[in-house]
């Protein structure tokens, strides 16, 4: 069946979307750059980490004339998908007298300018079937070896009140290290708060803007919320949670949860990535139960002979040990901070995904002496 419009999403997990590990791009109504994170500017080729940072390399900037400038970097051979569905929202957005502008020049200029690309924009048709979502092939920035790729699987979703795209570059296979990597460089070389930089469009300038890690308002009753204890068994949830998931998790641990075949067909490759990141923090957050003298170290020797039983546990465990991946945790621990999103699908209908901001505040047992035995609201 023809499918033509794009997943929604709200304003709130969008900005936080940017705060991920991964590229992420604001896109206006016309195609312009509103707003993106430091790995968006690496995989665009406009940061360099021996040079200072240079929003308007990108900020401002038409994302088809981004596009235009990297073709040499997208092998046609492997892009056919990214190449078809970018010619049809060019051709549809020229077609349109209010989007009227030059903007999209570049980009048919470049596709006009190859045989097999001017072919595939003379046939592409104005509306594609997903267009919201396709492959991506390019090559490292810098480097001119076409046999080694970053692959990335491109999704784009509409803002609330069609205010705009929110278009995320989820890492496949190995391009999952060079992203982890790169990201914890570009935290080291300009800092967390710079790592999400928005186009100030009441002021028409460029600044950078921090999500804030407080978010404040980040909980509501009716929010889906659970309690892990220190080694991250679920000891309590509320009702929205069990509306959620469909029956109470109480008792079970987070990752039976979390590799559970139905959560894993539900989050898709979402979870590929977010899995070696949360294993990472479960890893730092126990850390010092792995002290033979520790209170807790017997039973967390029990619970990682438990986890090791599950494949995908196995699995992930290595790679996140492989791979070097930097957690953002605030100095102050008390607030909330974000980890990561998560897609399930709405109860009532599950062809209709929710996406959720995945916040963890620490919850220490004893308020007068602060200690490493604390449990964790999700």
């Amino acid at each position: 069946m023809f499918e033509f419009d794009y997943p929604k999403v709200k304003h709130s997990l969008a900005r936080t979307a940017l705060e991920d590990p991964y590229p992420a791009l604001y896109i206006d109504t016309s195609g312009l750059i509103r707003g993106a994170n430091l790995l968006a500017f690496w995989i665009w080729d406009v940061l360099k980490l021996s040079e200072p940072l240079t929003p308007a390399a990108l900020l401002g900037s038409s994302i088809f004339s981004m596009y235009a400038h990297n073709f040499q970097r997208i092998p046609i051979e492997l892009n056919g998908e990214f190449y078809t569905k970018k010619s049809s929202m060019v051709k549809r957005m020229k077609a349109d007298a209010s989007f009227e502008s030059p903007i999209y020049d570049p980009f048919i200029l470049a596709m006009k300018l190859h045989p097999q690309l001017e072919k595939m924009y003379e046939q592409a048709q104005y509306y594609s079937d997903n267009e919201w979502e396709h492959p991506l092939n390019i090559m490292l920035p810098d480097q001119t070896d076409s046999s080694r790729l970053l692959e990335f699987r491109v999704t784009i979703f509409r803002l609330e009140r069609d205010s705009g795209f929110l278009c995320m570059y989820t890492p496949t296979g190995s391009t999952l290290r060079d992203v982890e990597e790169q990201y914890g460089l570009l935290i080291e070389a300009y800092g967390h708060d710079a790592y999400v930089q928005l186009y100030d469009l009441s002021q028409d300038t460029i600044e950078s803007n921090q999500i804030p890690l407080n978010f404040g308002t980040h909980f509501r009753a009716y929010y889906p919320s659970l309690i892990q204890d220190p080694l991250w068994y679920i000891s309590a949830e509320n009702k929205a949670h069990q509306l959620l998931i469909g029956s109470s998790v109480v008792g079970a641990h987070f990752f039976d949860l979390f590799f559970a075949p139905q959560i894993k067909e539900w989050m898709g490759p979402i979870q590929e990535t977010s899995a070696p990141r949360a294993i990472k923090y479960f890893t730092e957050f126990t850390s010092t139960f792995l002290n033979e003298e520790h209170e807790f170290h017997d039973r967390y020797e029990q619970t990682m002979t438990r986890l090791l039983q599950l494949p995908d546990f196995r699995y992930m465990l290595d790679v996140s040990r492989k791979l070097p991946i930097r957690l953002c945790i605030p100095d102050n621990i008390e607030a909330p901070f974000y980890t990561c999103r998560v897609i399930l699908p709405w109860p009532i209908s599950f062809q209709i995904a929710l996406q959720f901001r995945s916040m963890v505040r620490i919850v220490h047992r004893n308020r007068m002496v602060h200690t490493d035995i604390r449990d964790y609201q999700v």
